[in-house]
């Protein structure tokens, strides 16, 4: 450990604070189909407020980085954690289009400071250490998205009514919070970083070459979640249970995927690892493409999962790493850009599917894939191209 690391408890703290965004943020996902019936929402209405919370999101990831740097890590992950689960709260009082989509751009935008925020502490802390936890960071935050979205499906089953189920879902991130909060000790600044001003998280080149090397897990992310069950319904005569293993398959093999890759990539280096997990991605996807039954199509998006999971933690690592601007403005610019990126891209895959059919339209992860392997070198220099690796 260097001089002036955070001290010992604090890379736990750090994965408490993921996994606590995540089942803050994920409480409200399994009770949208309640949501919609009890505001009466068509389902244009819906998709608006969902993008709303999308356009909240970006907007405050403009500012996070500075809040960040003016507040300090530990107390903007306080508030927006505690914020979500209260937006969740007032999206369960189904008031309405308006009610509920005021709610759900609340929670974005106090989804995009945390989110942020708390990627910022994980880089300070690998700068502070010289050990990669980004990875496992992001593994536990799908360990709470897996947990959260466990107990709305509990709770629909039960059937908890969703306001109910909200206020505990409040409690308990309150109750965690006043656990957590004491046992976070922020790592210090990076070496390049900036006094708090007026500076936006603007995309700069090196933001773009990121989010390109990153693209193919957000794509492969947003075509699981919407079309995974889907894809196997309408392509095999299995059990619709059997159907609905193809997003578990796909979210676990993420999971583990995320757990284990800092050491993968202490071992064999940023820009290899980049290289690997690409090839694993398209050989995932070839077995989704031309899959003969439903049990190959669930391999596949498991190999999808597993290649695509640790891809957008190691593009976090590598901003805060660039040595082209302070890490708070780097980290905040790249999550930006892919969470815009996030608005336009089920619109073109949903056109996509239309175009050529659901099974071939996932062979457009290749060439994102190719792009993923001819820019790992690069995005391990922090997306600069004449930058040393660190």
């Amino acid at each position: 450990m260097t001089a002036g690391a955070p001290p010992p408890g604090s890379e736990r703290a750090i994965y408490a604070t993921f996994a606590l965004q995540a089942f803050a943020s994920g409480a409200v996902l399994t009770r949208v189909p309640d949501l919609q019936v009890q505001a009466g929402l068509s389902e244009t209405q819906l998709g608006l407020a969902f993008t709303l919370g999308a356009l909240g999101s970006i907007l405050s990831s403009m500012i996070a980085g500075n809040a960040a740097l003016r507040f300090g890590t530990k107390r903007v992950n306080g508030w927006s954690i505690i914020a979500l689960a209260v937006a969740a709260v007032f999206a369960a009082l189904g008031t309405g289009p308006l009610g509920i989509s005021a709610a759900f751009c609340a929670s974005g935008v106090m989804f995009g400071f945390s989110n942020v925020a708390m990627n910022l502490e994980a880089d300070r802390f690998e700068a502070a250490t010289g050990t990669r936890i980004m990875n496992r960071c992001h593994g536990m935050w799908s360990i709470g998205v897996l947990a959260s979205t466990g107990l709305g499906v509990g709770a629909r089953a039960m059937p908890v009514p969703t306001l109910w189920h909200m206020l505990v879902m409040l409690a308990v991130v309150a109750m965690a919070l006043l656990w957590l909060q004491p046992q976070v000790r922020p790592a210090p600044r990076r070496g390049n970083t900036h006094t708090p001003g007026s500076q936006l998280a603007r995309p700069d080149m090196a933001s773009v070459v990121l989010v390109l090397f990153a693209f193919v897990a957000g794509t492969a992310h947003m075509a699981a979640n919407t079309w995974a069950v889907i894809f196997a319904r309408d392509n095999f005569a299995a059990a619709d249970w059997i159907d609905t293993l193809t997003l578990p398959a796909f979210l676990l093999a993420m999971t583990v995927g995320r757990l284990y890759a800092d050491r993968w990539v202490e071992r064999y280096g940023a820009a290899r690892m980049g290289r690997i997990l690409a090839a694993v991605t398209a050989v995932g996807t070839v077995a989704l493409v031309l899959a003969p039954s439903v049990w190959v199509a669930i391999l596949g998006f498991a190999l999808v999962g597993l290649g695509t999971g640790p891809l957008f933690p190691l593009m976090v690592s590598a901003a805060g790493r660039s040595p082209h601007r302070p890490a708070e403005e780097a980290v905040a610019a790249a999550i930006l850009l892919i969470s815009a990126t996030g608005v336009v891209t089920p619109i073109v895959f949903g056109w996509l599917a239309e175009a050529v059919g659901l099974r071939w339209s996932f062979a457009a992860l290749l060439p994102l894939c190719a792009v993923t392997i001819a820019l790992s070198a690069r995005a391990a220099r922090g997306g600069g191209s004449t930058a040393p690796k660190v």
